[in-house]
């Protein structure tokens, strides 16, 4: 009998001992890569063609700010469908990301101005970006130097999240008819910045830092070379010319890994080889480093 009972007692010390808590996988967050991505036009009346290359048929006219899949590139040249699902090509700068697209950005900030500020917000039509027209709350047409001043509070707004450039303020009665006042307010960095003509991948974000600095993220197929992106920098930093007074441009991996190194702050890749090859241009001159996450 008591054999019996110190076997079960054993058996169950056994069985609870195998008995452990599963631990809990940590969580991770994923990126996947995506097989379209969404871009806009940067620039007015430009052609879509039905090859990547100038000579090619053209299919449509697409202006600043319509938006499109890009698909592929090949040579500098952007596969795209349009939202009207049209398929064709266009050259890779003239397609850039929502903050090179004067048009999708003067939108975004209308839409604000008039929830913000209560203001009505005109962009003239030939003066595009440079000349805009407001009509303010009533309260501000009693007195033109409060009016003046409420505009120009806007106005700084306005070149910080759209143009930078002088902007010429036009403040209309409330009839819309008749100029009440108006406001210049001095560039507070350059304008026209072009999207960069990008050879090998896709460009992921373009900055611009402290006025008239630069920041370009670009993501890259695997197996390009260190003479290929050192000519692609270049190229790119040329067409900025003395408008800018910095340039960064960072190339990394077009993967799951190297989107997270674009999109969250202080990320450091467990694939240190994602991050290929990193260059700086300013008054000092030129240098880059090749696998900078190392």
């Amino acid at each position: 009998m008591f054999k019996n009972i110190l076997g079960i007692l054993i058996l169950i010390i056994i069985f609870t001992s195998c008995q452990t808590t599963p631990k809990k996988a940590p969580e991770t967050t994923t990126i996947a890569v995506p097989s379209t991505y969404t871009a806009y036009v940067v620039r007015d009346k430009i052609n879509m063609r039905k090859a990547a290359t100038a000579q090619s048929e053209k299919i449509k006219t697409v202006n600043n700010g319509d938006e499109v899949q890009v698909l592929q590139n090949k040579d500098g040249w952007y596969q795209v469908i349009t939202t009207d699902d049209e398929k064709g090509w266009i050259r890779s700068d003239f397609v850039g990301t929502r903050t090179l697209s004067y048009a999708r950005l003067v939108t975004d900030f209308v839409e604000s101005a008039r929830v913000q500020y209560e203001t009505e917000f005109f962009i003239d039509q030939s003066n595009p970006y440079a000349v805009i027209y407001l009509v303010l709350p009533k309260t501000y047409y009693d007195d033109k130097a409060s009016a003046r001043d409420f505009a120009q509070a806007i106005g700084l707004k306005y070149q910080e999240a759209v143009y930078p450039g002088r902007v010429e303020i036009r403040i209309m009665n409330p009839d819309k008819k008749k100029l009440f006042t108006r406001r210049t307010l001095s560039p507070i960095g350059p304008v026209g910045l072009k999207a960069p003509f990008i050879r090998y991948g896709r460009l992921h974000s373009f900055k611009r830092i402290n006025g008239d600095e630069i920041k370009i993220n670009i993501l890259v197929p695997t197996g390009l070379n260190q003479n290929q992106f050192l000519k692609m920098a270049e190229d790119i930093s040329s067409r900025y010319g003395d408008n800018i007074s910095k340039i960064e441009i960072y190339f990394v991996e077009n993967s799951g890994e190297g989107i997270r190194f674009f999109e969250e702050e202080d990320y450091s890749p467990s694939n240190k080889k994602i991050c290929r090859f990193y260059y700086i241009e300013d008054a000092q001159g030129m240098d880059y480093k090749a696998d900078f996450c190392d």
